[in-house]
């Protein structure tokens, strides 16, 4: 999926069209008066999510060597657009990317972990505690860190999908998230590149 320049002039036009109806609803209030409700800010507010990917539209090239960052983006953008309820229980684990080193020793000390996956879903459904992502780009392989991780989390009754895409993971997480009480997630077909 690409963001084109119709898109952000969609989404703006759209934000406009979400801050007039809001502010008909409250009797003219505005987040800026302070009488308007926390859900009004919400709707009115341009995510930070949706301002990343409009950089992206006016400078490609801020994707080279950043693929998987922008790949997370898209995520957290289309559940922060689409279902709040998942985006409210889905954060983002800071292990990725380059640090000075002082910088790394400090966030060890303080209890990171090499190989954690990158997005954890903090809503129990079917017979799991919650679920766990670990977005890859392209061809990338998950690392021998990442492997363990996922196998162990699966064996404490996370589920755990290694993905390639923004879009696999976001219909992935879309249907684990409507499981009920003891169902199973299907076997994935990513599975076999970490699972025993």
């Amino acid at each position: 999926m690409r963001f084109s320049e119709e898109w952000l002039h969609s989404y703006k036009k759209n934000q406009k069209n979400r801050t007039r109806t809001a502010e008909k609803s409250a009797g003219g209030a505005s987040v800026k008066s302070g009488k308007a409700s926390a859900w009004l800010a919400a709707v009115i507010e341009i995510s930070v999510h949706a301002k990343a990917l409009a950089a992206l539209v006016k400078n490609p090239d801020l994707r080279k060597g950043r693929q998987e960052h922008y790949d997370q983006v898209r995520i957290f953008d289309h559940f922060h657009r689409h279902n709040r309820v998942i985006y409210d229980h889905l954060f983002a684990v800071p292990n990725g990317g380059f640090r000075l080193k002082t910088t790394a020793a400090a966030i060890e000390a303080e209890g990171a972990k090499r190989g954690v996956p990158d997005m954890s879903l903090e809503i129990p459904a079917g017979v799991y505690h919650g679920m766990r992502v670990e977005q890859k780009h392209g061809k990338r392989m998950p690392s021998e860190h990442q492997v363990t991780w996922m196998r162990r989390l699966k064996e404490q009754g996370y589920y755990v999908l290694l993905s390639f895409s923004p879009e696999e993971t976001i219909s992935v997480m879309e249907q684990y998230a409507v499981l009920k009480a003891g169902e199973v997630m299907p076997a994935h077909e990513n599975d076999g590149f970490w699972s025993e």
